[in-house]
């Protein structure tokens, strides 16, 4: 089975001053998370979660952002998900509230795509400096345009 990994991080879970790498990883159909605690270099990569489970059509792309109930901020991530009843993928977000360490990812309610928007590759992902109510815009780029996920203007 290939893994495909085109995304890395590395996140505000620190110990001795070295935050964690976190990446998103394709996996057969599946979103993997992996991470690995760069406190000492004998540390291995570990699993983390499934992000998402079957029709993952292209890697993923994550981001943590400075939306928080706790101490460390959100994982964000964008998944190209093949879907039947359109024939096509579409962008979905996916999010982990790293607030407790028990909370799994959630899918947004709406695919971040228009149903006429046909994906035809991984995005790219950032939180912006345009901010509102002390929040960065979550930006995508796409081959095809540009999508603003959650805008803080």
């Amino acid at each position: 089975m290939k893994s495909i990994f085109t995304s890395l991080i590395q996140s505000d879970f620190a110990t001795n001053g070295h935050g964690n790498f976190e990446a998103v990883i394709k996996v057969g159909n599946d979103l993997l998370h992996y991470f690995r605690d760069n406190s000492n270099n004998a540390q291995q990569w570990r699993f983390g979660l499934t992000v998402c489970k079957g029709n993952v059509a292209f890697p993923g792309a994550i981001i943590q952002s400075d939306f928080r109930s706790g101490d460390h901020g959100n994982y964000e991530v964008l998944v190209p998900l093949w879907m039947p009843a359109l024939q096509h993928v579409q962008l979905w977000h996916f999010f982990l509230d790293n607030s407790d360490l028990a909370n799994r990812w959630a899918k947004a309610r709406f695919p971040v795509t228009d149903d006429g928007d046909v994906v035809t590759g991984p995005a790219s992902f950032i939180q912006s400096d345009f901010q509102n109510d002390g929040h960065g815009s979550l930006d995508a780029v796409n081959k095809q345009r540009e999508f603003v996920i959650v805008d803080a203007a």
